[in-house]
């Protein structure tokens, strides 16, 4: 990590630092969560070698920097949504729609095993779940050795992760694989362990609206929920037009005090 990028974290007065390490899975029918380490930076975001990871946790924390790693399955094709030539084929799925047991609009059954109705619908999902908790052990093995002070072990994913059902969409939930998810982590990692939630299914799920979401935190035994979010707080040439809404320091104070508000209530109320 440059010196310069050292400078700026200062200037910002910036105490913790997230490293972003990408997952991946071919398409919709690919079972296997990995890490890929590739020079495709036209396809793919990579993986960090853990010879990176090891050095830039070392820079970090030299400074003084608490660090989180964190990582999330990333789409498998161009910026621009073209086909990915480099992938097996199959029919590409967003990260949010992993998980859904209701065959999205776009694709076949064949082509969406986590539909309950698909004949390789139990074989996909163990093997899916299996990978995954495979590949976030191996981020805890090296958290716990770099000292590592928060481990998120997914991003986004929100019909994945789910504890339970609502309505008649969702007619299965992960629970049961989450759970041994986490466990598995905290068996070789000390940290904190954490899930990094859209805003938008935050909200849904904080208000109390979509309860698929609603309890989580504590049906997983996360630490931590953190939240994606992505607004425009100042305008520039790059990014401003005339429709887009510019959010004011009183909206994300408001954002932030309503979530404060409910999560003191939801703390008080478990732990009196």
């Amino acid at each position: 990590i440059h010196d310069d990028y050292f400078d700026y974290l200062k200037r910002m007065n910036i105490q913790w630092v997230v490293i972003g390490n990408s997952l991946h899975v071919d398409n919709s029918i690919d079972s296997t969560v990995e890490l890929r380490y590739t020079n495709d930076y036209k396809n793919y975001v990579p993986s960090w070698p853990d010879a990176t990871l090891r050095t830039m946790i070392q820079q970090l924390h030299s400074k003084g920097y608490k660090v989180v790693l964190a990582s999330g399955i990333d789409e498998p094709w161009p910026e621009d949504g073209s086909v990915n030539p480099a992938i097996p084929p199959g029919k590409a799925a967003w990260r949010y729609q992993i998980g859904d047991p209701k065959t999205p609009a776009g694709y076949t059954l064949s082509e969406w095993p986590w539909n309950t109705t698909n004949t390789n619908n139990q074989k996909f999902v163990s093997s899916f779940w299996k990978s995954y908790t495979d590949v976030a052990i191996y981020h805890a093995k090296l958290c716990q050795e770099m000292g590592v002070e928060m481990f998120e072990v997914g991003a986004e994913s929100q019909e994945l992760f789910r504890t339970a059902n609502i309505g008649t969409k969702y007619s299965v939930n992960y629970k049961t694989q989450i759970v041994a998810l986490t466990d598995s982590v905290r068996k070789y990692y000390t940290g904190k362990i954490a899930y990094y939630m859209h805003v938008g299914t935050w909200q849904s799920a904080i208000a109390g609206a979509d309860t698929q979401w609603h309890n989580i935190w504590s049906d997983a035994n996360f630490d931590i929920i953190g939240i994606s979010l992505y607004d425009v707080v100042k305008p520039t040439t790059a990014n401003y037009t005339a429709t887009t809404t510019i959010n004011t320091t009183s909206y994300f104070k408001n954002l932030f005090k309503t979530f404060f508000k409910i999560i003191d209530v939801r703390l008080s109320s478990e732990y009196e």
